[in-house]
């Protein structure tokens, strides 16, 4: 292996275990449990973290030689490009301002996704899983910021998506914790459902509650 390829195997090992890191869901959904136990930061001081970090790695590129005879490697700078730039573009329009009330796929849509995703069915699952929901309090707090935020700079969605927004919260939190769907992924299992439901009710329920809120006075 050349230096060159070396420097770009390296670059593009580094970004991803990085993006992972940024990122908790994105491991999730393809079975890197590393991260299941938290939820990203997307408050103020989390986007400057990956501002930082995809600006980085772009800047980096530019200093490696990407005219390999590596097909496959050359395509993997490309992708690494693509995505830092596409990131740093929604960062630089704060697309989160948009997301953070979006009934499609927005916070409202966080239980469900993380029950269909996530699975529970040995203690450290289990363990990861529920400290996941132990952080929405944080999580949630941080998007009622964006919110803000993005009523102050004028930058609002329609009415019909904030309704449906709230609609959708307002189903989430009619259902008892005990047969949230948080609690789905326990399946039959009446310990990690009790434990569960235990901290869909004392975190993850109050921190909708808060959204909600804020999504009607939006």
């Amino acid at each position: 292996m050349t230096d060159a390829h070396a420097a770009a195997r390296e670059l593009a090992d580094r970004y991803w275990e990085g993006l992972l890191e940024l990122e908790p869901f994105l491991g999730t959904m393809i079975g890197d449990e590393r991260f299941d136990d938290r939820l990203p930061d997307v408050s103020e001081g989390g986007r400057a973290a990956r501002e930082t970090y995809h600006r980085a790695a772009l800047d980096e590129l530019t200093l490696i030689d990407r005219d390999l005879d590596d097909e496959g490697l050359r395509t993997t700078l490309d992708m690494l490009e693509a995505i830092a730039a596409r990131e740093l573009a929604s960062l630089e329009h704060r697309l989160d301002r948009l997301w953070a009330v979006s009934h499609l796929w927005g916070p409202g849509g966080l239980v469900g996704e993380l029950a269909s995703m996530q699975r529970v069915d040995s203690p450290e699952r289990l363990d990861r899983y529920v400290a996941r929901l132990d952080g929405s309090g944080a999580y949630y707090d941080a998007v009622l910021e964006i919110m803000r935020d993005g009523v102050a700079a004028g930058v609002t969605a329609p009415r019909i998506v904030v309704e449906r927004a709230v609609a959708q919260v307002e189903r989430l939190l009619a259902t008892p914790p005990e047969d949230a769907p948080s609690v789905m992924p326990a399946g039959e299992d009446a310990a990690a459902r009790e434990r569960i439901a235990g901290v869909t009710r004392d975190a993850l329920y109050p921190a909708l509650e808060r959204y909600l809120a804020a999504l009607r006075e939006y």
